[in-house]
């Protein structure tokens, strides 16, 4: 992240100055992923980035202007009770190695977002995209350079290096 000018440099909010000053990406975040500070902080470089007062990474420009990365919704999965979610924004857990929810278009009657959950990835597996010739060889077989679609599990499986520090693998290289 870096700033056009000083004078807006000024005015943004200390994460912000912090994150430019020690050049981290949104995905290198001080915040824990999915905390409301995390969620305040996504959306402030959101809105900072809209109006073109900051110059963001492909990747950061991706989470902010293609993602809902930092907004809430409620999630209720069948038979349990609804929490909390924060949407586009993957971890581990659930009955996959990773999950991640998605807004569904729908929202409760209170004006909130419902979510939707997206698992991928067998929990007894290791994602190897350090692995250049493993690399080549899934973005192959998933046919990634396919996949448009961000409500199936394809698409963040052919994506999960854009969100490599927050689920701990070992490189931000894609598939």
């Amino acid at each position: 992240m870096k700033f056009y000018s000083f004078n807006e440099y000024k005015l943004m909010n200390e994460s912000v100055k912090y994150h430019i000053d020690n050049d981290l990406s949104i995905t290198e975040s001080i915040y824990r992923i999915g905390s409301d500070a995390y969620c305040d902080f996504v959306n402030e470089v959101r809105r900072l980035n809209q109006d073109n007062k900051i110059e963001l990474s492909d990747s950061d420009k991706f989470i902010v202007e293609r993602l809902q990365t930092g907004t809430k919704a409620i999630y209720k999965p069948r038979g349990g009770n609804e929490k909390e979610v924060v949407l586009d924004s993957p971890e581990r857990g659930g009955k996959k190695k990773f999950i991640v929810y998605r807004n569904s278009g729908k929202k409760n009657d209170d004006g909130v977002i419902i979510a939707k959950a997206i698992e991928w990835g067998d929990p007894n597996l290791t994602v190897k995209n350090h692995d250049e010739k493993a690399s080549k060889s899934f973005r192959a077989r998933h046919k990634c350079a396919e996949k448009t679609d961000q409500m199936t599990a394809g698409w963040w499986a052919c994506n999960v290096h854009r969100f490599y520090k927050q689920l701990g693998l070992k490189s931000d290289k894609p598939w």
